[in-house]
């Protein structure tokens, strides 16, 4: 029981093998529970419930009621992922469309900004806080709408969210937050579960608790970055760009024609680092100039 106990404790299984490893098998399970059609349907939900996993693992049981703070991580989470998981239940139905999707999206992003900033708005009127709060606002919504612009094939949005949570938890452990950068690299694992699960062929689609669970993570995490480190926020923009890595890695068509698949999401993968690295070294020179 102490040997189980410490390896609770240790960040490298809270944060990379145990999301990992319980994406992937309990996404096995819904599959084998839901059948081949339902089970698909709802593998992409388990990434949501395991990252509650990582939340509660990594900052322990959430206080009940929530303060509107950014304490309320599991709250926030919680109501992201019930969210989608009313969508895929309404696609089930169907009634679902990108747009009522988009809609709710965009609610939730503005509904997280307002909470973690105290529930009301005058964070708006603080100099450039307001500025700031609108300007990740809009890009997270950027980024979260490409994710699913490009998630006819699941391997695509899969992962670039999994190297933009990457990116995010590195950045956080530069600025020495190691909650945030456990919580980002947890949310990378499980993602990462879910690709690896997904081949071939992509059969599990890239539902909309996956995108609403996943971006609502990367959107609080780096809010509380920012809340806790006096940067500009500049280096986590940049990761955006990763949201477009595909319009390059799909003219990757070089090579066997049985291996360009492969050789894409490689061409992908290589492509989306390079923000990645350029979201580190932002972070480290801005810490460079923190006060002392």
């Amino acid at each position: 029981m102490p040997i189980m106990l410490d390896i609770f404790q240790d960040p490298l299984y809270r944060a990379a093998i145990l999301p990992f490893g319980g994406t992937v098998i309990l996404a096995l399970v819904v599959r084998v529970l839901g059948g081949a059609d339902l089970g698909r349907h709802y593998t992409g939900a388990v990434v949501g419930a395991v990252f509650l996993w990582v939340c509660g693992m990594v900052l322990g049981i959430p206080e009940f009621p929530p303060r509107a703070d950014s304490s309320a991580v599991a709250y926030i989470l919680l109501i992201a992922w019930v969210l989608g998981l009313g969508l895929d239940l309404l696609e089930r139905l169907g009634y679902w469309n990108s747009t009522f999707e988009f809609v709710i999206l965009a609610i939730l992003g503005a509904g997280i900004i307002w909470w973690l900033n105290g529930a009301d708005l005058e964070f708006l009127t603080r100099g450039t806080e307001g500025l700031t709060a609108a300007i990740i606002y809009m890009v997270w919504l950027l980024l979260a709408g490409r994710f699913r612009t490009v998630s006819k094939d699941a391997h695509i949005p899969a992962i670039m969210m999994t190297i933009t949570a990457t990116g995010v938890g590195i950045a956080a452990w530069i600025a020495v937050l190691p909650a945030d950068s456990e919580l980002a690299f947890g949310l990378a694992s499980a993602l990462l579960g879910f690709f690896v699960l997904n081949l071939p062929g992509g059969r599990n689609p890239f539902s909309s608790s996956l995108l609403l669970a996943g971006s609502a993570a990367l959107l609080v995490i780096s809010i509380r970055l920012l809340q806790t480190v006096d940067i500009s926020g500049i280096a986590l923009l940049i990761l955006v760009l990763i949201g477009y890595a595909d319009t390059v890695s799909k003219h990757a068509d070089f090579g066997p024609r049985f291996a360009q698949p492969v050789i894409k999401i490689l061409a992908l993968i290589l492509l989306s680092a390079i923000p990645v690295a350029l979201t580190a070294a932002a972070t480290l020179v801005e810490m460079q100039f923190q006060p002392s």
